[in-house]
């Protein structure tokens, strides 16, 4: 117990100081998403959809993870057709709900994945509601700081934990992608959620414009 506590107010110190670098240096990132891209994503984004992204404000976890994992993408939430198209997520804030101008404007890179959970998209409209309904059951609920995508952790969620467990409940029990085994627990990364393309298919990869572009005025 004493460990786990320690281990969740390490955690939750670098996800604060994490997170404020990344407001200082957020100008100088490497990408953002452009206008046309946002529009697209509206008209391409349905009920239950991942998406998986690069968050601006996350530089410093998102350097460190990129040098621990190799990985491209480092958050993913669940998109919600409702009210004009919400993202529920779990941040280092708690799972909330965000409009979507709120969650694309904050992140650099992205990418539109759908369940194809059983080869066949048509047949999981009814699993992606189930998915969002329990998505949105956890809102409020804190940040897991220990990646435990155990089943006696259900008070606290990680990102893609909470996609995992939103498709696990939505599909009876059945695993939506593999769990690895992880900072001492069997847990999952964004980048998992990505790399898993016979359950998740790519909808839609954001490209953003660099900083230097920015600078020039296009768009």
């Amino acid at each position: 117990m004493k460990e786990k506590i320690m281990n969740f107010l390490v955690n939750k110190i670098v996800a604060r100081i994490s997170y404020w670098i990344g407001r200082l240096t957020g100008a100088f990132s490497f990408k953002a998403i452009t206008g046309e891209e946002y529009e697209k994503a509206l008209m391409l984004l349905e009920h239950g959809d991942i998406i998986c992204t690069v968050n601006r404000h996350a530089w410093f976890s998102n350097m460190m993870q990129r040098l621990l994992t190799d990985a491209e993408y480092f958050h993913c939430g669940i998109w919600n057709n409702a009210d004009d198209g919400t993202v529920i997520e779990a941040t280092e804030f708690g799972v909330k709900e965000s409009l979507s101008f709120e969650f694309f404007a904050s992140k650099d890179k992205f990418i539109i994945l759908r369940p194809n959970l059983f080869g066949d998209i048509k047949e999981t409209q009814n699993i992606r509601q189930m998915a969002v309904l329990y998505a949105k059951q956890q809102i409020g609920l804190p940040y897991d700081y220990a990646f435990d995508f155990s089943q006696s952790s259900n008070d606290s969620y990680y990102c893609s934990e909470l996609v995992w467990k939103a498709y696990k409940e939505a599909t009876e029990g059945q695993s939506p992608f593999e769990l690895r085994f992880r900072y001492g627990v069997l847990t999952a990364t964004p980048q998992d959620i990505v790399d898993a393309r016979s359950k998740f298919i790519p909808i839609m990869v954001s490209k953003g414009l660099s900083y230097s572009e920015r600078l020039e005025g296009k768009k």
